[in-house]
């Protein structure tokens, strides 16, 4: 554990603080989506995860890039279970050989989406950390970086198909990046998931061009887009936060 770090039920009691203090988000949600009072259930195809949309934080310490982040989902475990649900359940009827997850975040709801969907896990590492024959794509993340995504060359071949994972979209740059990297082995996309896909140029692009899923409703979309969700605005004292140092 990190600095704020402590037992299990320390990090729950931490959790539920912050839960706590972003309620009205969970409220403004569910009067966006029609859904009444807090204290109804939400279920249905690709409804799940809505009412865990409040726990989503703005982290502004990204090299001063703002990007929402969905690191307390991943701490509640029925957030967890209905994010998965809702990626997977557009392709519940698609033949699939690999999930693939990209390096870092995709790697867990990548992981987790092959379990559910009852298929093997590859990893699309950030590359000089696999010690294998690799193939390589370079590209642009959302901060303007110059990077390159690699992936070993001796599990997809020719017809291998394939859905691809990530935590989140914005440019588009990274998952584009996986993409070709997974069709110059000859693989084919049946699918991109993630919790959200922003309506860049680059988002745009790739939802036009593949089957996507998301946790995001369209109603609530330009607020994603914009980063403008009063959670990801919501200024708590650090130690709320179970584990900083390790997210």
């Amino acid at each position: 554990m990190g600095r704020g770090g402590g037992s299990l039920d320390t990090v729950a009691m931490r959790v539920r603080r912050v839960l706590l203090t972003r309620a009205m988000d969970l409220r403004i949600v569910r009067k966006a989506m029609g859904m009444g009072d807090i204290t109804c259930t939400c279920r249905g195809p690709g409804d799940a995860f809505i009412q865990h949309l409040f726990m989503l934080a703005f982290n502004s310490h990204r090299n001063g890039t703002p990007l929402p982040a969905a690191c307390l989902q991943f701490l509640h475990p029925q957030a967890l279970s209905d994010c998965i649900e809702d990626l997977c359940e557009p392709f519940l009827g698609e033949a699939i050989d690999i999930v693939t997850g990209i390096d870092a975040m995709g790697f867990i709801l990548g992981a987790a989406a092959a379990a559910y969907l009852r298929k093997g896990f590859l990893a699309v590492r950030k590359s000089g950390h696999l010690c294998v024959n690799t193939s390589s794509e370079p590209y642009t993340d959302y901060t303007g970086k110059q990077k390159s995504l690699e992936v070993r060359t001796d599990v997809v071949k020719k017809g291998t198909r394939l859905l691809i994972v990530d935590q989140w979209i914005e440019t588009g740059g990274t998952m584009q990046a996986a993409i070709r990297l997974m069709e110059k082995l000859g693989g084919i996309v049946i699918g991109v998931a993630a919790i959200c896909i922003e309506e860049s140029d680059g988002g745009k692009t790739i939802i036009q061009k593949y089957k996507t899923s998301s946790c995001i409703p369209k109603s609530l979309q330009p607020k994603f887009n914009e980063h403008c969700l009063a959670s990801f605005h919501n200024t708590l004292d650090n130690t709320l936060l179970p584990m900083k140092a390790n997210v």
